[in-house]
């Protein structure tokens, strides 16, 4: 019998690698999504998804047997109303994924920042040694097609999101929690609720299992204590002594990426090499080194796994060069996120002169967070702010007005600091960015040495695929 699944908000975290598990299964899937591109919609033609770019009640096929849907979209939708008159057995994403999550030995991998980079090194660790997982995540693999992909074994590697609690509608055998900072102030109130939230979470691992924690965070020490089942942690501080049981003890970088050694539990050295930079991608790098010799997999096979991971989009991503200006894109999108990029930035390429063009994501966070925000920027020689991405929230002035205020205030931060001759910069749209890059003086005494980095968990990625003239 052939299966037919709809799934709406198409294009949404998570919903685009549930699409390659399906299809994977035998599955025919079609679906919509309002904000779809046309260089998504192209990407779902040549898979064979019939992709809606509205939601309307005839998109929805006569033979449709399953229909998912993202948290965003609401029960007023009339293709889930459809569904309903129709008796269609109907989950949101996290529903489903719960799902999966009972067919599978579930690895969960949680925690604020990390998650998407942390579980594609971890499932790239396990289909490397031959385990070879299932996988659904935000992210897909840079130079591949597909998002996610359904595996032949019994392991399931998921990224389990704490918005409006979706993680707790899972239960791992074994997860990863990368540490806690608010984040989500449309969903947490305040620190405590998000505490609670994660607390929850770590009881819900299977006590047979394993949680592996960022010990380095206050927080993520602390929820852990809920836990069921074993706990084991890793430091990456090596200034101040820790008692986690995996420390790191050195790093050093190259051109093409980290090579850096850690102290087991029991006192051996281990060395690893990653094509990554930053000391946050260390610990993504541990947390998935552990989990993976958690299953099985032996340290030296583990090492030269690493080696060879392609890296995440918009993770990092090189995207070429424009009238000789390294661009690179990331998907960075809170104060934390971001100043860790930069800093990156400077690790791999070092004294460059770094242009950032920001499209902050969410009006309530850009308010709640608008000095560290400005902070965080204030690391680069140029800001570019564009105006807030609203997603999940009503558009409306705030998405112009905070962004300026934004500009304001890290002008004003920068004023009062030795680094006078950097600027912040309002531009309006995507395409008023573009034209600001062919016209402002600051292309124009552009050299090798300068870097122009594309920040934001929104849209701006569309100057690489749609805006005429710009990057080839």
């Amino acid at each position: 019998m052939i299966k037919h699944a709809y799934l709406i908000g198409l294009c949404g975290a998570g919903m685009r690698s549930l699409v390659d598990y399906l299809l994977a299964q035998g599955w025919i899937v079609s679906g919509s999504d309002q904000s779809m591109s046309k260089y998504s919609q192209q990407e779902f033609a040549a898979k064979g998804v019939q992709a809606f770019t509205t939601h309307r009640e005839n998109n929805l096929p006569a033979e449709t047997s399953l229909l998912i849907h993202s948290l965003a979209i609401s029960g007023g939708n009339p293709e889930r109303k459809l569904a309903a008159r129709r008796q269609i057995p109907t989950y949101s994403y996290v529903e489903y994924l719960g799902e999966l999550f009972e067919q599978y030995r579930g690895i969960g991998i949680a925690g604020t920042h990390g998650k998407t980079t942390t579980t594609a090194i971890l499932a790239h660790l396990l289909r490397c040694s031959g385990n070879d997982p299932s996988l659904i995540y935000g992210g897909r693999f840079q130079g591949e097609s597909d998002f996610g992909w359904r595996g032949n074994s019994d392991l399931l590697v998921a990224e389990c999101c704490e918005f409006r609690q979706s993680f707790l509608n899972y239960t791992p055998e074994i997860a990863v929690l990368l540490g806690i900072e608010e984040d989500h102030f449309d969903c947490y109130p305040d620190q405590e609720s998000l505490l609670i939230a994660f607390s929850q979470f770590c009881g819900k691992i299977k006590p047979q299992g394993l949680l592996v924690i960022n010990g380095d965070c206050e927080l993520t020490r602390r929820v852990s204590q809920n836990a069921r089942c074993p706990v084991v942690s890793f430091s990456t501080n090596m200034t101040t002594a820790t008692e986690c049981d995996w420390q790191l003890k050195s790093n050093s970088i190259s051109n093409t990426g980290t090579k850096f050694s850690v102290r087991s539990p029991g006192g051996d050295l281990f060395s690893f090499e990653i094509p990554l930079f930053g000391i946050h991608q260390i610990a993504n790098s541990l947390a998935a080194i552990l989990i993976a010799n958690e299953i099985g997999v032996e340290l030296e096979t583990i090492a030269k796994g690493l080696t060879t991971f392609p890296g995440v989009e918009r993770r990092f991503d090189l995207r070429g060069e424009y009238r000789g200006r390294i661009f690179i894109d990331d998907y960075a999108h809170h104060p934390t996120e971001i100043e860790a990029t930069i800093a990156a930035v400077r690790q791999r390429f070092g004294d460059c002169e770094i242009t950032v063009a920001f499209q902050p994501h969410q009006i309530l966070r850009t308010e709640s967070l608008l000095d560290q925000f400005a902070q965080a920027l204030g690391k680069a020689d140029y800001v570019f702010v564009l105006p807030i991405f609203a997603a999940r929230e009503i558009q409306d002035s705030k998405t112009e007005t905070v962004a300026q205020k934004l500009v304001c205030r890290g002008n004003s931060l920068l004023l009062s600091s030795d680094k006078k001759n950097r600027q912040f910069e309002y531009s309006a749209s995507l395409d008023h960015l573009r034209s600001s890059l062919d016209d402002s003086s600051i292309i124009e005494k552009s050299s090798s040495s300068n870097l122009f980095l594309t920040l934001g968990a929104g849209n701006i990625d569309r100057i690489y695929h749609e805006l005429p003239g710009f990057i080839r």
